[in-house]
């Protein structure tokens, strides 16, 4: 398993490293996220199809900041420029859900912190409610 982030929209470099893994290897890609902030870039899960097979769930994270979904007020004062991408896989009768996040690049690390918590608390409130 891959999480690419910045595969662009053109997928040709990301079509060429499928042929050189092999016949076994596919992806899941989400759409381009167009404006300045999401630069057309398109997020994706590469995979073994001889180790994994995709179980069902691909699907963009968005927050209901209108809603209880546990996160405080101001942790999180706006949708993500880059939606986190999450999918569900199957390996060895396990499900699993992978999720990738692209946050914005900021001028220091610390602005970073209050969209990355709370996205993490989400995160798992969302796994608990799905999944116990």
């Amino acid at each position: 398993m891959v999480a690419v982030q910045e595969a662009r929209g053109n997928l040709r470099t990301l079509r060429h490293l499928l042929k050189v893994l092999g016949d076994d290897w596919a992806f899941i890609l989400t759409d381009v996220t167009l404006g300045k902030e999401g630069n057309g870039e398109p997020l994706a899960f590469l995979f073994d199809t001889r180790r994994v097979k995709p179980s069902g769930l691909a699907c963009e994270l968005v927050v209901p900041l209108k809603q209880d979904a546990g996160v405080s007020a101001g942790e999180l004062e706006r949708q993500f420029a880059r939606t986190p991408y999450a999918a569900s896989f199957l390996s060895q009768g396990q499900t699993f859900t992978l999720v990738t996040l692209h946050v914005l690049f900021g001028g220091h690390a610390a602005e970073q912190v209050p969209e990355l918590t709370a996205t993490a608390k989400w995160l798992a409130s969302w796994a608990e409610r799905e999944f116990g």
